[in-house]
C-alpha cells in the first residue's frame, strides 16, 4: 500500500476516534453519543474501503465531509451559518470547538494524502 494512502487511512480512523471521543466528553445525551458513533463507524468503513479496496467513491465521501466540516468550524469561529446549525444542535463551547477542530484538522490532511497519493506513488 502507498505510504499516503496508508496515511489517509489512519488520519480518518484518528477523526473518527475524536468525534466519539468529544461527544463522550461534552456529553449531551445518549442519542448524540449513538449517532456520533454510528458515523464514526461509517467514517471508518469508508475508509477501510477507499485504502484497501480501492473505492474511490468512498474517499470523495470523506473529502465531501471534510469541506462540509471546514465551512461548520469556519462558520461556529466567526459567526452563525446554516452548516453551522445543521451540524451544531447549540452553539458549540470551547472545549467542544477545540475538539471539532481536531477532527476536522485530521480529515483535511487525510484529503491531502488522498488527493497527492498519485504523486507518492512513485516515491
Amino acid at each position: 500500500m502507498n505510504s499516503r494512502i496508508a496515511a489517509f487511512e489512519k488520519l480518518v480512523y484518528a477523526s473518527c476516534a475524536f468525534g466519539v471521543i468529544s461527544s463522550l466528553v461534552v456529553y449531551k445525551g445518549a442519542s448524540e453519543v449513538a449517532y456520533t458513533i454510528v458515523g464514526a463507524a461509517v467514517g471508518a468503513v469508508l475508509a477501510w474501503l477507499a485504502a484497501r479496496k480501492g473505492a474511490g467513491w468512498a474517499a470523495w465521501l470523506l473529502i465531501l465531509m471534510a469541506v462540509v466540516s471546514t465551512v461548520g468550524i469556519v462558520g461556529a469561529l466567526f459567526g452563525v451559518t446554516a452548516i453551522t446549525q445543521a451540524l451544531f444542535t447549540q452553539k458549540p463551547d470551547g472545549l467542544e470547538l477545540a475538539m471539532e477542530c481536531v477532527e476536522t484538522a485530521c480529515l483535511v490532511a487525510a484529503s491531502y494524502f488522498y488527493l497527492t497519493a498519485r504523486k507518492g506513488a512513485a516515491a
